[in-house]
C-alpha cells in the first residue's frame, strides 16, 4: 500500500511544471500513513494531490482506495525539490 502511494507522489511530484515551465525533481523527505479501514478484494488505485509548495518543498495528499472507490489509507508526503 506505501509503495503504490510513494509512486503517486513521485508521479504527481515530478510531472507539475512551474518557473519557466521546467520540472524540478522530487523526492520524499517524509511520509506519514493512516490506514482507515481494511480494503476490499480486488485493484487498488492512488490519487495524490499537491496541498502546498513552497521554496524548496511541498506537501502532497495521497488517497488509496479499493474496486468498491472506499478509501481506505491517507498518507500526507513532504518532498523536496533537488
Amino acid at each position: 500500500i506505501y509503495t503504490i502511494a510513494d509512486f503517486a507522489f513521485a508521479i504527481a511530484a515530478n510531472s507539475r511544471c512551474v518557473a519557466d515551465n521546467r520540472p524540478f525533481e522530487w523526492v520524499s523527505l517524509s511520509a506519514d500513513i493512516h490506514y482507515l479501514a481494511a480494503a476490499s478484494l480486488g485493484n487498488i488505485e492512488a490519487c495524490c494531490r499537491c496541498l502546498h509548495i513552497g521554496g524548496r518543498t511541498a506537501v502532497f495528499e495521497t488517497l488509496v482506495s479499493d474496486a468498491r472507490h472506499h478509501v481506505f489509507a491517507k498518507v500526507t508526503t513532504t518532498g523536496m525539490k533537488i
